[in-house]
């Protein structure tokens, strides 16, 4: 465990270096065009608010424009910039054909724009692991960069060459080009890139035996992540620190790195962290010969892991259970069919004890009593599953209906009202440099009526995209649902989404009800749980699609839901019984809330 946290460490800091200019390109020409200069400042700080796919629509609108304004020097720029979010969001190949364009479209061969994408380039082909590649345009941006004498770009190329030398195992050529990048960032006085090549080299004399060395550059690495205020390089790089001197066999050092490690995970909630520094303590309580300390932070350790459970285990155990019900219903119909068996045994030995008169007219009432009572059972089951059919239809047609209704209302709002407040807004804008105010007063309230209008305009879109968002109807489950956490205070509560296995649109129908089962929970956490981290995991196979929503808040009594006044769980069972899957909500006083949502392989899932 301790190795692969140290690989994972490398390859994390590996792409921090590789995408160290991403949201950064060369927008020299932008500032002679006022319009495209603000396009590229509302862009940057969307990317700085992480809302990263409204930076991307910025960023094409202004390509579109520079297409129409015909302005060349700036088409290359905004390829460059679109291929780099392209590549944040997985999307290689895209990403890959925009930096093509890029250096199309780059007809003044500005070496440093030249150079970025190489850059970028670069760092597709690592991803690949297509090392000579890669390699080939890092060198190719190197030179770029030393001809335009560019500092930092010259040391992010030598950065990542060295990531790729490591790769190939060419330990030598790594650490030379490692220590060159470093002198470049101290000159600059650049303190997070100081403390990663720092790191790199910690790992690069780790993996050769040099622990010492090692050591050493881990200690500076720590040093200027402290002056980074980084919270999360100093607990990764201390917890990193302090597993070496426990290899090294100074254990009183390994200690004291280890417990400021941990301290710093659990003040950032970085849980993989917290994990991996309990592990490594029970390592060094063990070496100490103090086995009940090294087996107590074992125990935490294994607890801290498993509130980070991936979702195959979830589905592992959905699966286990439905065997496991499959099973036991089995078992009951084969103990009925031995039941029946012994009771006609028993009536035939009656039988053979009676007269033939007897018999017969036992047999007779027997089989016309068994007669009744079947045909009064299949008619009972036919008009109990009529009902229950004809109650999923009504239900059906009800959540249809309703949100048939939400789609209507969210566009007469967008298309009439909003339209009419903003045909509204334009005329008021319009006036106001036609209008002669008489006092200063008058025209204040003018303005403020004009903002008025602004901020109804901006509450009848909240207010229509919430009822039926169009990312949903455009782009589909995920892309709707990271928007619809993207809404989310951060402050108020942390919402991860993990999603595997979905690489088209789902079902209309499946899509909508999943879409609005997760909204209804994620609303019911916001204000009830008083929860300050939500995880949602969200995985699809040849099986069925699984969904784990699991909260941090303060929990309630689970088997008391049927007792509950409110309809949020009821229309989540609702919804999702519509699409004959099952629903699971665990909860206890304090140990926040897991919901568990299974749909079955043959539901309408794939579009």
């Amino acid at each position: 465990m301790l190795k692969i946290f140290t690989v994972l460490l490398f390859f994390i800091l590996s792409i921090f270096v590789c995408a160290s200019d991403k949201n950064n390109g060369e927008a020299t020409h932008l500032t002679t065009h006022s319009k495209f200069n603000t396009y590229n400042i509302k862009a940057q700080k969307l990317c700085e608010q992480g809302e990263t796919k409204k930076a991307l629509l910025v960023y094409k609108t202004g390509l579109n424009e520079a297409f129409k304004d015909k302005k060349v020097d700036l088409l290359s720029y905004y390829f460059n910039e679109i291929g780099n979010l392209e590549a944040d969001f997985g999307n290689n190949t895209q990403a890959f054909k925009h930096y093509q364009n890029a250096l199309k479209f780059n007809t003044k061969n500005n070496p440093v724009l030249n150079a970025k994408i190489f850059k970028n380039i670069g760092a597709l082909y690592l991803s690949w692991k297509k090392f000579n590649v890669a390699l080939k345009y890092y060198q190719t941006a190197y030179n770029l960069g030393l001809k335009a004498k560019d500092g930092k770009l010259i040391a992010d190329c030598l950065n990542n060459m060295g990531t790729v030398y490591e790769q190939q195992k060419a330990y030598s050529k790594a650490e030379h080009v490692y220590y060159k990048a470093l002198s470049y960032y101290k000159k600059l006085d650049i303190n997070t890139n100081i403390c990663i090549t720092h790191n790199n080299l910690a790992i690069l004399n780790k993996v050769t035996g040099k622990f010492s060395q090692a050591a050493k550059h881990y200690k500076f690495a720590v040093h200027y992540a402290s002056k980074t205020k980084n919270d999360w390089l100093l607990a990764a790089i201390g917890n990193n620190l302090g597993n070496l001197y426990c290899e090294m066999g100074e254990l009183k050092r390994s200690e004291v790195y280890l417990i400021n490690a941990l301290t710093l995970a659990k003040k950032i909630n970085a849980k993989e962290l917290v994990h991996d520094a309990l592990e490594n303590l029970s390592t060094l309580a063990s070496k100490n010969n103090n086995y009940k300390l090294a087996f107590n932070y074992y125990k935490l350790s294994a607890q801290a892991k498993s509130e980070f459970i991936n979702a195959e285990n979830t589905k592992e155990m959905l699966q286990l259970q439905t065997k496991y019900d499959v099973l036991s219903k089995e078992k009951k119909i084969s103990l009925l069919n031995k039941e029946n068996i012994i009771q006609k045994l028993t009536i035939n030995k009656r039988n053979y004890l009676a007269t033939f008169l007897g018999v017969f007219f036992l047999l007779s009432v027997a089989f016309s009593v068994l007669f009744f009572n079947r045909n009064k059972i299949k008619q009972q089951n036919i008009l109990q599953q009529t009902i229950i059919k004809q109650q999923d239809i009504a239900t059906k047609a009800i959540i249809e209906a309703e949100d048939n209704e939400r789609s209507r209302i969210a566009s007469d709002l967008h298309d009439g009202v909003g339209q009419l407040f903003s045909t509204v807004k334009m005329n008021l804008s319009g006036m106001q440099h036609d209008l002669v105010f008489k006092e200063k007063a008058t025209q204040l309230n003018f303005e403020k009526t004009i903002l008025l209008v602004d901020e109804s305009c901006k509450e009848i879109r909240s207010i229509s995209h919430q009822m039926m968002p169009n990312v949903l109807l455009k782009m589909g489950l995920v892309s709707a649902l990271r928007d619809f956490i993207n809404k989310v205070d951060e402050r108020r509560l942390k919402i991860n989404l993990d999603v595997t296995g979905i690489t088209k649109r789902l079902a209309t129908n499946t899509e909508t009800v999943l879409y609005r089962v997760i909204q209804e929970a994620v609303n019911n956490v916001i204000k009830h749980a008083g929860a300050s981290v939500l995880d949602i995991q969200i995985l699809k196979d040849n099986d069925g699609l699984a969904i784990m929503i699991e909260d941090n808040g303060k929990g309630f009594d689970s088997s008391q839901i049927a007792n509950f006044k409110g309809i949020g769980f009821k229309n989540l069972h609702t919804r999702i019984k519509l699409l004959n899957g099952t629903i699971e909500i665990d909860s206890s006083l304090g140990k926040g809330t897991a919901i568990s949502v299974w749909l079955p392989s043959d539901t309408e899932i794939s579009g």
